[in-house]
């Protein structure tokens, strides 16, 4: 297998799949698809949002945001439980 047989998503770690393998562009990434490093179609330009990640909790915050390359937030407390522990997260 070679480097451009296998494509994975940088942001959700997703798989090419065979399908989208068949064309692909520059780079040996599938059409759609952006980069480098590899981001899929659905990742592009995608919101995130922080995600509690305080043990029982897990509340989604979508009144803040941010897209990539942008940093997420330097500080955050949850409205749920007041923890400041999170990880970047997609609304479902």
């Amino acid at each position: 297998m070679t480097a451009i047989d296998w494509v994975v998503c940088s942001r959700c770690q997703r798989d090419a799949t065979p399908d989208e393998m068949r064309e692909t562009v520059a780079l040996g990434l599938p059409r759609e698809w952006e980069g480098p490093p590899p981001v899929c179609p659905s990742c592009q330009l995608v919101a995130w949002h922080p995600h509690c990640t305080r043990a029982g909790c897990g509340h989604l915050d979508l009144g803040v945001s941010w897209i990539d390359p942008d940093p997420p937030p330097a500080e955050w407390h949850c409205a749920a439980c007041g923890g400041d522990a999170f990880e970047g997260a997609h609304r479902p």
